[in-house]
């Protein structure tokens, strides 16, 4: 199975778009609905994909997806992108185990 944090870096930024809670209160179950229900994604995603555990993030995981919502902001401010914007993400077909 590939790194976690590969797929939290880039799921992250798109997350950004799509997040209706603080960073406090999300949890992978939360990150997995969001990502899947509103980013196209041509592949199957598991929670194992994105999370060690499947019901809280880690330390380490947490500060990723925080640094992907501040690359997200810089992308959004600098590019006038909207909330929800169509995204698709092909991470896994571009990434080798």
């Amino acid at each position: 199975m590939a790194d976690v944090y590969p797929h939290l870096r880039e799921l992250g930024v798109a997350f950004y778009f799509y997040c209706k809670k603080d960073l406090k209160d999300i949890n992978p179950s939360y990150f997995y609905n969001t990502c899947t229900n509103n980013i196209k994604i041509p592949h199957n995603l598991t929670i194992s994909m994105i999370a060690k555990d499947s019901t809280n993030f880690s330390d380490r995981e947490m500060q990723t997806i925080k640094n992907a919502f501040k690359l997200a902001k810089a992308i959004s401010d600098n590019f006038k992108i909207q909330k929800e914007p169509e995204i698709i993400w092909v991470g896994c077909d571009t990434q080798s185990d």
